[in-house]
């Protein structure tokens, strides 16, 4: 068990990662400099870590109108640990009458419909240092909690009601019709209009693209969803007029309680991944605006979860990580994204880099990746030159000792819609456009493979699969830079990697496995091992490694990065046989982990 580790942090503000004109201009409020208070408080009643989050409002520049944010109101959120059957409705009975002591009907409450996670909210009648209290020592009686995070909040619940609107319901861009098979409507095949020389550097050419079209628009449909700093998009503009008219439907949440509005962002997002300039028009949209339910971000994955997305594209940032350290370390932002996608390891989260490397307009520049990206179940995609080198553009911000950069694709330009016309529209350019290219890229990969998915959790063996189809970038000979990450995905190749998926569930302290591959002389391999982490104390609790030994049992190369939760080894056969894989666990923790081996020859 951990010592108790009461800290204190503070909410800065969110921006969207693209480069100028489409980034948020952000305020920063001057509560944003404080940063995470080292000194621990010992609670003799508790061991488990129990994590009290101040607040700052989220502060947004949509088209010269201001529009402050609070991310959620007054609440505990309390999540509970993977792999294990949770009763919610049995653990917030026992929460209220053994350890708060007041009746059921009492508490404002939201249980996860699919995420793991209880959030009770605070009202202006009730004492939440009383709560803070009551829920740490539950989590210390209980040990399916993986953790509980206290919102001290100045928004309240109460807060939160007045804004409460009258019209309720999902709205959907789908209409019947059954004029779903017309590649020209689907696709803008214009020349010079289309993005299909971007698209190309990862294998999605227009014949790929379009051959995916004709083989998956009548199969069980796949669900993407965009979850974005301000805004949603507006699925009845030219972006998406396949969408409305004969697809899958492109949908934003339009339901009591949420003041959501028109993004030109998140149009942009959207169209990348299924619009008529984008690349999978045969998926379905779902987009969402951050932090608009009282319960935030655990809100808004249990809305996606619900109505079946399990590909999510994170395209904003933390602002100004220069001025606020403690996001430049593992904090307890990507410690709760990786929480909640280890609970729900059926989340494939993909996350834009940010473009503060030479510092935005309202930014210093801060060269690493920080804030959530830090989150190590999750992939974090950058950015490239479109040139012959390939190197990372000026803006993309690099990975560090904490995380990883996965992949990186171009950063732009990228051709995107008007909105009301079939014009050309516009450009843009940024880490907010390279990561829905892999999100795309990614929806693709899982039509065409569910038999493999369904062999363990989709989180890690796309990003094992990612990692093991990518090539290098041309300015490299390393498997790995902090630049450009693991290279750049290539779609065949990620394919393949899926299909030679070996999964291994709930590895223990012991576990130690050998598999054999045959490779002709001189062909080359990639392989890779990815698992997802929880992590204490800026360490990984688990730790797996990989070996590679030739036909002749001599050890010929390794991976045994301690700071990742990946493994990734490259080599050329120098004989023809059978190369065999090593993959076991270093450390002696008894905590059971799965993992996922995918492999590419070349």
């Amino acid at each position: 068990m951990f010592k108790n580790k009461l800290k204190t942090i503070v909410f800065t503000s969110l921006v969207v990662t693209t480069a100028i004109p489409f980034a948020l201009s952000v305020l920063t409020n001057a509560n944003n400099q404080k940063v995470i208070l080292n000194n621990e408080q010992k609670n003799n009643k508790s061991k488990h870590k129990l994590v009290e989050i101040l607040e700052a409002d989220v502060i947004g520049n949509s088209t010269n109108k201001q529009t402050p944010k609070s991310l959620g109101v007054k609440r505990f959120d309390i999540i509970f640990k993977a792999n294990n059957e949770i009763d919610l409705k049995s653990k917030l009975k026992i929460i209220a009458n053994k350890y708060l002591k007041i009746k059921e009907e009492d508490l404002v409450f939201i249980l996860g419909k699919y995420l793991k996670t209880i959030s009770i909210a605070i009202t202006n009648n009730q004492d939440y240092d009383a709560f803070k209290n009551a829920l740490s020592l539950f989590a210390y009686d209980d040990n399916e909690v993986s953790s509980v995070y206290g919102f001290k909040s100045s928004y309240t619940y109460e807060d939160f009601v007045l804004k409460k609107k009258n019209n309720s319901g999902v709205r959907t861009t789908s209409n019947q019709e059954d004029k779903r098979h017309n590649v020209g409507s689907a696709f803008d095949l214009r020349p010079y209009a289309n993005n299909d020389e971007l698209f190309s550097l990862v294998g999605l050419t227009q014949s790929v693209r379009t051959k995916h079209f004709n083989d998956y628009i009548d199969s069980p449909l796949l669900k993407v969803g965009i979850l974005e700093a301000e805004g949603v998009i507006d699925g009845w503009t030219t972006p998406f007029i396949w969408n409305n008219k004969y697809g899958n439907g492109a949908r934003w949440r339009n339901e009591p309680f949420y003041n959501e509005s028109w993004s030109n962002h998140a149009n942009n997002v959207g169209e990348i991944i299924v619009g008529q300039k984008g690349i999978n028009p045969t998926a379905k949209l779902w987009s969402v605006e951050l932090n608009t339910e009282w319960n935030g971000m655990a809100g808004e994955m249990d809305f996606f979860l619900y109505w079946g997305v399990k590909i999510i594209n994170n395209s904003w940032v933390f602002t100004d990580p220069a001025n606020n350290k403690w996001m430049q370390k593992y904090n307890y932002y990507s410690k709760y994204v990786d929480e909640l996608i280890q609970s729900n390891p059926e989340i494939i989260n993909v996350f834009s880099a940010g473009n503060a490397f030479n510092g935005n307009k309202n930014e210093k520049p801060y060269k690493e990746i920080a804030g959530v990206q830090l989150s190590k179940n999750s992939i974090v995609v950058g950015a490239i030159n479109h040139n012959y080198n390939q190197q990372k553009t000026d803006y993309s911000q690099i990975g560090n000792n904490i995380n990883y950069v996965t992949a990186v694709t171009y950063g732009g330009n990228y051709n995107f819609s008007s909105w009301n016309t079939d014009e050309t529209g516009f450009t843009g350019s940024g880490t907010s456009f390279s990561a829905p290219v892999i999100t795309a890229l990614s929806s693709m990969i899982v039509q065409r493979n569910k038999y493999y998915f369904d062999k363990g959790h989709d989180s890690i063996i796309m990003k094992s699969a990612l990692i093991s189809g990518s090539k290098k970038p041309n300015y490299t000979n390393e498997i790995y830079t902090a630049e450009t990450g693991f290279g750049i995905p290539q779609f065949y190749s990620v394919d393949s990697a899926v299909k030679n998926l070996q999964y291994f569930k709930k590895a223990d302290s012991n576990f130690s496995r050998r598999i054999k591959v045959y490779l002709h002389q001189n062909e080359n391999i990639r392989a890779n091992i990815s698992w997802l982490v929880n992590l204490s104390d800026d360490k990984n609790v688990v730790d797996f490694d990989m070996k590679v030994y030739d036909p002749n049992n001599r050890l010929i190369t390794s991976s045994i990065e301690g700071e990742r939760n990946t493994e990734t080894v490259e080599l050329k056969a120098d004989r023809s046989g059978y190369y065999e894989f090593e993959i076991y666990r270093y450390d002696k923790n008894n905590i059971k982990r799965d993992v996922a081996f995918t492999y590419v020859k070349k």
